[in-house]
Formats: structure tokens, sequence, C-alpha cells
């Protein structure tokens, strides 16, 4: 019983560690693209300077 139970939650926390992954990097990327436009404005404002 304890054995299946085991496997069970493994199952499911697979899925669920899958999904979040999944949410976080849709997450993530437009913060990472907010990020980077960020970044190379400034670079380009320091550049023509």
């Amino acid at each position: 019983m304890g054995k299946k139970f085991g496997d069970f939650f493994s199952f499911i926390s697979r899925i669920y560690f899958k999904q979040f992954t999944c949410l976080a990097v849709v997450l993530a990327l437009p913060f990472l693209l907010c990020l980077f436009s960020i970044v190379s404005s400034l670079f380009i404002f320091l550049l023509s300077t």
C-alpha cells in the first residue's frame, strides 16, 4: 500500500513539476524580453552619446 501510494505521489509530482516549469518559463519570457529591451536601449543610448 505504501509503495503504491509513493509511486502515485511521484507520478503526480512529476506532472505538477512539468506544468510548473512550463508556467515559470511562460511567465519569465515577457519579463526577460522586457529586461533585454531595456538593456539594449540603454546600450544604444550609451553608444550614441
